[in-house]
């Protein structure tokens, strides 16, 4: 078996990827062969380098070959899905000061780095979506909240905008209550 071929469209060969002592990730060819692409030194803990001796890959019952992140790595299976889907745009990332956040950077470097991740999360220091994005207390934030993302008053915005100085920067619907929260923010002065 060899690695993924990041060529095919329509291939429908599938891995099983083992992680640090939690079980798999199921991932298509294609999918694979998009992370490694973005990822070139997982391309290595997984295959192998080509000036190495290839690594032995196995199949599954099910056909799908099997490989493997060195447990040594600790890598969770949960921390490989968060990783997977941001770096693939599947998941926006956590926001700043999370243990998920953490969890996501610990698994991008242990795993070699990702140029794109790497450069999302630059932009999440110095463009805060959120007050507590916001660390270094650069911004001031209004906030209002509404029961749908299309309720938000245009006379409400315009007010933020004009007088305030305000631009809008994002909203989060809160899952349990429905309430989408709406953050403004305007740079603060010197």
């Amino acid at each position: 078996m060899s690695e993924p071929n990041t060529t095919s469209s329509s291939s429908s060969k599938y891995y099983w990827i083992g992680c640090s002592g939690s079980g798999y990730v199921c991932m298509s060819e294609e999918r694979l062969g998009s992370l490694l692409d973005m990822m070139p030194t997982l391309r290595f803990l997984l295959f192998g380098h080509p000036r190495m001796q290839p690594k032995k890959l196995q199949q599954s019952t099910d056909g799908a070959t099997l490989v493997e992140i060195s447990h040594e790595l600790e890598i969770s299976k949960k921390s490989f899905i968060l990783l997977v889907n941001c770096v693939l745009g599947a998941e926006p990332l956590p926001a700043r000061g999370t243990p998920k956040l953490t969890q996501l950077v610990d698994a991008m470097t242990t795993l070699g780095g990702c140029e794109q991740l790497e450069a999302s999360l630059k932009n999440l220091q110095t463009n805060p979506l959120t007050p507590q994005d916001d660390t270094n207390n650069e911004y001031v934030w209004h906030v209002l909240q509404t029961l749908k993302y299309s309720s938000l008053s245009v006379y409400d915005t315009e007010v933020l905008r004009s007088k305030a100085g305000c631009a809008y920067a994002s909203a989060i619907k809160d899952p349990k209550s429905g309430v989408v929260t709406h953050y403004f923010r305007a740079k603060k002065s010197i």
